[in-house]
């Protein structure tokens, strides 16, 4: 998968926040759900790792209420955190 990311990150310094409610969307009843794979946010993942050297910073915002949930934002959440090999709970979600 090419998500165009080293068409955008070229040169160093960038800060980029990953944005959770970017894999879900609201059908027409105003159910919230999941619209890619787990696999490919795995690969978006890839695609980010492999562009580290230019980027400073990384946030995170995982916008709950645009993902269904607490649970829906953390679970996307510890996808990132688990690839990063980072070490971040939220004890009341777990």
């Amino acid at each position: 998968m090419n998500t165009n990311i080293h068409h955008w990150i070229k040169s160093p310094h960038w800060i980029l926040n990953i944005d959770i409610d970017y894999f879900f969307t609201e059908d027409s009843n105003g159910n919230i759900y999941q619209f890619v794979s787990d696999a490919y946010i795995q690969e978006f993942l890839k695609n980010i790792d492999s562009c580290l050297d230019h980027i400073d910073v990384v946030t995170i915002a995982m916008s709950p209420n645009f993902c269904g949930g607490w649970e829906n934002s953390y679970r996307i959440l510890k996808l990132i955190t688990k690839y990063f090999n980072l070490d971040f709970r939220l004890k009341s979600l777990e």
